[in-house]
């Protein structure tokens, strides 16, 4: 069985990430801009970061983390905005993978709470969270699109 390792995209990465992101956006324009979100990460480590799973190469999961501040914390956080899994590679442990990865990331670089914003999530993965040490918070995530 060929191994599975876990590592920081590249822009070499973009076409394919941006292809996994594909089906969670219905119109053409918010491919595109999906793409420039993922690019703007890979070119400014300060505000993100991206990992991959990697199988022959090729890769078939990612972890995009974004960087902020928390005033309840008093310091930097990671919100963990993306999590995806090529579904012919499912049940292969890529997400176990990029949770510790993103922890390990998280604890080497100093910051002090990791927050997902996961839009959908099956029981199976709520229960992977919670094996790796995520609680459920009383947030409640609401967003107002800013249009010019």
């Amino acid at each position: 069985m060929p191994s599975l390792r876990v590592e920081q995209a590249t822009l070499a990465d973009l076409p394919r990430m941006a292809e996994m992101l594909a089906p969670f956006h219905h119109a053409e324009a918010d491919r595109a801009k999906q793409a420039e979100g993922l690019r703007f990460l890979l070119e400014h480590p300060s505000h993100g970061h991206i990992g991959v799973v990697r199988k022959e190469g090729h890769v078939i999961a990612l972890a995009c983390l974004i960087s902020t501040i928390s005033t309840a914390e008093g310091g930097f956080v990671l919100w963990l905005e993306d999590l995806v899994i090529d579904p012919a590679h499912r049940e292969e442990g890529c997400g176990a993978m990029l949770l510790g990865y993103t922890v390990h990331y998280a604890s080497e670089n100093g910051f002090l709470r990791i927050t997902a914003l996961p839009e959908q999530m099956p029981p199976e993965a709520q229960r992977a969270f919670c094996e790796r040490g995520f609680e459920r918070s009383g947030m409640i995530p609401m967003r107002r699109l800013i249009t010019a």
